[in-house]
């Protein structure tokens, strides 16, 4: 069984969701927005980058 990262976990959960709705290309551009957003500031938290 592998494992199962909160972003992979996110990743899928968003995937199902945008499969599940359909949206306006507004509202999935900023729900991607948004995604993109909260993986950078994840990424950016494991990495000492502003030490």
């Amino acid at each position: 069984m592998s494992e199962r990262t909160p972003v992979t976990f996110l990743s899928q959960d968003y995937g199902r969701r945008i499969a599940a709705v359909k949206t306006s290309d507004q509202e999935l551009k900023d729900l991607l927005q948004v995604y993109t957003n909260l993986v950078k500031s994840t990424v950016g938290k494991e990495r000492p980058n502003d030490e």
